[in-house]
């Protein structure tokens, strides 16, 4: 049975994996490097004698999962339990959560190296932005009709 690498905690999985069991992490179709079965034994000891196999740091934040150390980068999985609350933080709260959702949206999508934040960053972007406009809609409808009721109650105005 043949596997690969995956890119973001270097744990050997099944070839066909889409998400890592480790990490989570949604691993790319075209694997970099494929290891066979009676390589996967001699990769693990090469990887344990050149120190670069690190035990995972324990979580150092509400929401965040643990850092992931590869030789490329130091990535801070998002937990979905996070994503949940700036969701809903987003949609709730309206003019400020949409704000706030646009400015997650912006940083999560500048991400380069993580598609799953990109594609969170994408979703926030849309949905905080399909929420303003309906908010902002609603405002003005609410406008127009307080304005024609007041219009035609003149005794209102007194």
């Amino acid at each position: 049975m043949d596997k690969k690498k995956c890119e973001y905690c270097g744990e050997l999985i099944h070839i066909n994996t889409r998400r890592c069991p480790f990490c989570a992490s949604i691993v790319s179709e075209v694997p970099k490097e494929i290891i066979t079965e009676q390589e996967s034994q001699t990769f693990a000891e090469k990887q344990a004698n050149n120190g670069n196999m690190e035990q995972q740091s324990p979580i150092t934040a509400p929401g965040w999962t643990s850092s992931v150390k590869t030789s490329d980068n130091l990535q801070k999985q998002l937990s979905n339990a996070m994503k949940v609350f700036i969701t809903v933080i987003a949609c709730v709260i309206p003019g400020f959560g949409q704000l706030l959702g646009i400015i997650f949206a912006v940083v999560f999508m500048s991400d380069e190296l993580d598609s799953d934040r990109r594609s969170f960053g994408k979703a926030l972007m849309i949905a905080s932005l399909v929420i303003f406009a309906f908010v902002a809609v609603c405002c003005i409808l609410y406008g127009i009709f307080a304005y024609s009721y007041i219009m035609a109650n003149p005794e209102l105005m007194r």
